[in-house]
């Protein structure tokens, strides 16, 4: 897999960006960036390496800082990128 990490314009990008494979499970963890706007999500988005990104459904809009990409990977003999992108949410 290849990490990449995006932010938009004044929101700080997610830290400590990492995938861990792991008895089968592929998770994605990061970190909130200490200057994080009191309300944000993060975005997951993963792709064949070659291909344009796509949300990853379970991981858009969340507060979470992992994610889980196993409903995500369809072939396993294949380089897919993946990335993480904190957006300004809304508060509730």
């Amino acid at each position: 897999l290849y990490v990449n990490q995006v932010s938009g314009l004044k929101i700080p990008s997610p830290d400590n960006v990492e995938v861990n494979i792991s008895d089968g499970e592929v998770t994605l963890f990061w970190e909130q960036p200490g200057d994080a706007p009191s309300d944000f999500v993060y975005n997951v988005q993963m792709a064949k390496y070659n291909n344009e990104w796509a949300e990853v459904p379970s991981c858009t809009k969340t507060r979470k800082t992992y994610c889980i990409l196993n409903n995500s990977i369809h072939d396993y003999r294949v380089i897919y990128k993946v990335r993480v992108q904190m957006a300004k949410g809304f508060e509730k």
